[in-house]
C-alpha cells in the first residue's frame, strides 16, 4: 500500500515539475504565479505547496529535474559509443543541445541567473557541477576506450578544460559582456567548439560529423 502511495505522490510531483516547465517557458519565472501552475497541473495551490513550498523551490526542482534528464540521456549515448561508428558521439552533443534548443529565450535567460547566483545563491550551479563532473569522468572514460581522445591529452587537462567552460558561463560578468547578444542562438557553434576540441578524429571524419551537427 505504502508502494502505490509512494508512486502516487512521485506521479503527482512530476506532473507539477511538467506543469511548471510548461508556464516558466512560455512567460518566465518573474511573470509566473504560482496560481497558473496549479491550473495547468490541474491541482489545488494547496496540493502543489505540499510539495513545493514557493515558487523558488519549485523553479530549482524543476532545473534539478532538467540536469538530470539531460544528463542521463547522454550518459545512455554514451555506453553505445562503438570504435568503428564515431557518429554516436553525435547523440551525445544532440542531447546536450536539445532541452537547452527548446527553451524559450526568456526562461533560457532565468535558467543562466539562477546558475549565476543572481538570485542570491549559488545552489544550482553548486548542484551543477556536483553532478557534471562525475558525468565528465564517465565521458572521457567511455571516450577514451573507443579511442577518439588522442593520448597526449591527460585527464586532468580535459578536467581543467570543461571547467573552464563551465566556470566562464557562471560568472555574471560575462553575460554582461554579453549583453544583446542572443547566446541561445550560440548553442551550436559552442558545442561545436567544446566537443570537437577534444575528440581526435580523421578529417574526412570529423566534417561528416560537422555536417549532421548542423544540419540536425
Amino acid at each position: 500500500m505504502s508502494g502505490k502511495r509512494e508512486k502516487n505522490k512521485s506521479q503527482q510531483r512530476d506532473k507539477i515539475l511538467q506543469a511548471a516547465y510548461a508556464v516558466f517557458n512560455q512567460i518566465g519565472y518573474q511573470a509566473a504565479k504560482v496560481s497558473q501552475i496549479a491550473q495547468t497541473a490541474h491541482v489545488s495551490q494547496v496540493t502543489l505547496y505540499k510539495y513545493f513550498a514557493s515558487k523558488r523551490l519549485l523553479f530549482k526542482a524543476l532545473l534539478k529535474d532538467l540536469i538530470q534528464r539531460e544528463l542521463a540521456n547522454m550518459k545512455q549515448a554514451l555506453s553505445d559509443l562503438s570504435v568503428d561508428q564515431p557518429q554516436n558521439f553525435l547523440k551525445v552533443i544532440q542531447f546536450s543541445q536539445q532541452e537547452t534548443r527548446e527553451f524559450s529565450k526568456v526562461f533560457f535567460e532565468d535558467v543562466v541567473a539562477e546558475y549565476q547566483g543572481q538570485n542570491g545563491d549559488h545552489e544550482i550551479y553548486d548542484y551543477y557541477e556536483q553532478e557534471l563532473t562525475v558525468f565528465w569522468q564517465y565521458m572521457i572514460a567511455q571516450v577514451r576506450s573507443s579511442g577518439y581522445i588522442a593520448s597526449r591529452i591527460s585527464d586532468q587537462s580535459l578536467m581543467l578544460y570543461f571547467k573552464i567552460w563551465t566556470s566562464y558561463f557562471a560568472d555574471p560578468k560575462n553575460s554582461r559582456w554579453a549583453q544583446g547578444i542572443d547566446l541561445k542562438t550560440w548553442v551550436t557553434q559552442l558545442t561545436d567548439l567544446f566537443y570537437f576540441g577534444l575528440l581526435n578524429v580523421n578529417d574526412d571524419k570529423r566534417q561528416e560529423m560537422l555536417k549532421d551537427l548542423y544540419e540536425n
